[in-house]
């Protein structure tokens, strides 16, 4: 399996129980596994025939399926606002104190504050 095919796997876990759906086949006790393999057109990419796949099985439209599967798992939409967070802060570390902030310990408290939110995001996400 390709090393970015197996980053998805592991990676999307809260999206769809991967290792679940392997127990409850194993369950069944098959004689043997087969493998299911998808074929690239000559040319395309093999994120693009990922696309083409993950369009063919949405009924809704690929955009619309993936909204959809994020908002139905709400630890995955709290975990990407803890981690937006990230980028915010350091915005905030950055911006000069006289043109954002009244005064330095109101930036420092701003900063702690999110800091803190970021932290109860990630534990609300990760229960």
């Amino acid at each position: 399996m390709n090393a970015w095919l197996t980053a998805v796997r592991d990676s999307s876990g809260g999206l769809y129980d991967f290792e679940g759906l392997r127990s409850f086949k194993a369950k069944l006790r098959p004689q043997h596994w087969e493998s299911i393999f998808v074929a690239c057109p000559r040319g395309q990419t093999q994120l693009f025939t990922v696309v083409d796949v993950l369009s063919a099985f949405s009924r809704v439209g690929l955009f619309r399926f993936g909204l959809e599967t994020l908002l139905r798992v709400p630890a995955v939409v709290v975990k990407t606002l803890a981690g937006l967070l990230v980028p915010w802060m350091a915005l905030l570390a950055l911006a000069p104190v006289p043109g954002f902030f009244p005064s330095t310990g109101i930036k420092v408290a701003w900063i702690a504050f999110d800091a803190f939110l970021l932290v109860a995001l990630w534990v609300l996400g990760s229960r």
